[in-house]
């Protein structure tokens, strides 16, 4: 795996831009964070998690209004209970798992041979803005993105 990140590293631009925005993109949520509606939800749930055993994206009662209790899913509160909520530590394994999702889709690309060139996927990553949002913010984006890529490798 690192022999690939370094080739990457080593030979496509694009890789080196995509990680230094993610890089950048880490440090503007270091100094000005910023959360979403979905992320207090994921908080709630993580704090409901860790309180009572289940995560309820409804207790507290966040956003003035009725949520309902399936609202969101176990798995990303899971995570944030795991990594004690603290939120830059949490971005920082975001960013650090954005940065292996070109990889894995480089790969796949290769074990379909589809004809398409590493360099221009690459600069897909690089020309879409919302890669380095959801790894910047606490939303569970980037772990499906991951998880996706890493099952279409394993079982095509």
């Amino acid at each position: 795996m690192f022999k690939i990140i370094g080739d990457l590293w080593k030979h496509y631009y694009q890789y080196r831009l995509y990680v230094l925005l993610l890089f950048l993109a880490f440090l503007k949520q270091c100094f000005h964070t910023q959360q979403l509606v979905d992320t207090q939800e994921y908080l709630q749930a993580a704090n409901a998690l860790l309180q009572f055993g289940f995560p309820d994206s409804c207790t507290g009662n966040i956003c003035e209004h009725w949520l309902h209790e399936t609202r969101r899913t176990v798995g990303y509160p899971f995570v944030l209970m795991v990594f004690g909520q603290v939120p830059l530590l949490v971005i920082a394994i975001q960013c650090l798992l954005a940065v292996f999702v070109p990889i894995y889709a480089i790969q796949f690309l290769k074990k379909i041979n589809a004809a398409a060139n590493e360099k221009w996927l690459l600069w897909f990553f690089v020309l879409y803005p919302l890669q380095f949002f959801y790894a910047n913010i606490l939303m569970p984006e980037i772990w499906c993105e991951l998880l996706v890529i890493l099952a279409a490798n394993y079982f095509i």
